[in-house]
């Protein structure tokens, strides 16, 4: 209402507005593939190849630069230990949601790289992409919430599903 009590409208404004779009489509997924693994998830979703420049087969070829051969810039499938696929995850969510990505879509190291596109909070919140190192690479995924001051998150590739975790404070 104005001041002199008219009440006349001031703004307009949505009384809902929506935090962090991109975790509704990572909670419709974790709800899709809810207890199915790496294995059965890629039959329909392969995130690496969802997240490229598409054809109709998902993906394009790149030259290699040792064999001169074109490969598929996306991974065939997101089963195997040799397949990382939380980046791929983390992107496709932000790419459905209409938000840029990182520009290594395959690396989890591209969100800490990436400073034009994301920047580093002090404190996680509710949509936050929470980037870590541990031995042998990286990991990425969403924060959800906390449980005892401990961090709840959301991401793929996190024991082989789409799934919930609470991660101890060293991954």
């Amino acid at each position: 209402r104005s001041d002199a009590g008219a009440g006349h409208p001031l703004g307009l404004f949505d009384a809902k507005p929506v935090r962090a779009p991109w975790m509704l489509i990572a909670l419709r997924e974790a709800k899709l593939f809810a207890g199915k693994d790496e294995t059965d998830i890629t039959k329909t979703r392969n995130y690496h190849r969802l997240v490229t420049d598409t054809d109709r087969a998902g993906g394009r070829t790149k030259e290699q630069r040792k064999t001169n051969k074109p490969q598929w810039d996306g991974l065939s499938t997101l089963a195997g230990d040799h397949n990382p696929w939380c980046a791929a995850f983390v992107n496709y969510c932000l790419k459905e949601a209409g938000y840029p990505t990182a520009s290594k879509f395959e690396s989890s190291f591209g969100f800490s790289e990436d400073k034009m596109r994301f920047k580093k909070i002090d404190k996680p919140v509710y949509g936050a992409i929470r980037f870590t190192k541990r031995d042998g690479g990286g990991h990425v995924c969403f924060v959800y919430g906390e449980i005892e001051s401990k961090l709840v998150v959301l991401g793929g590739n996190q024991n082989d599903q789409i799934m919930f975790e609470h991660p101890p404070s060293s991954i």
